[in-house]
């Protein structure tokens, strides 16, 4: 039994955070989707929801020094990658040619080559990764 002070909200998306997890000594298996005690190992099944950030918000505080910072520059707070023009004039990128240094490829099940097509494709339409 966990006993935490929650606050009622009406959100779109609800949200555990680390504190959460830290305070009842709480793991999260992502690979397994498994909520793990750490003391004891005993797990039960959960989900993990799938969302997309439409935009990050600073929590307001009394002696915020970052306000000034936020209002300048409003646009760090939309995570936006389709910029066709880098305002900083730096560009990275990473070559690759040819095959794996340390590994053979290996094909994917059905399931998961379908899953990672679907993510590269929106990492691509969002401008973060090209062909």
């Amino acid at each position: 039994m966990y006993t935490a002070l929650l606050i009622v909200a009406d959100i779109r998306q609800p949200l555990l955070g680390a504190d959460f997890f830290r305070q009842h000594n709480l793991l999260v298996g992502l690979r397994g989707q498994r909520l793990i005690e750490a003391d004891t190992f005993l797990s039960c099944p959960c989900t993990v929801g799938v969302t997309s950030v439409t935009e990050l918000a600073p929590i307001e505080t009394e002696s915020n020094k970052l306000r000034k910072i936020l209002q300048e520059f409003p646009a760090i707070l939309q995570p936006t990658f389709s910029s066709a023009s880098v305002k900083h004039g730096v560009e990275h990128h990473v070559l690759t040619t040819g095959p794996p240094v340390h590994a053979r490829a290996r094909r994917l099940a059905r399931e998961k080559l379908a899953v990672a097509k679907r993510e590269f494709l929106e990492m691509e339409k969002m401008g973060i990764i090209g062909k």
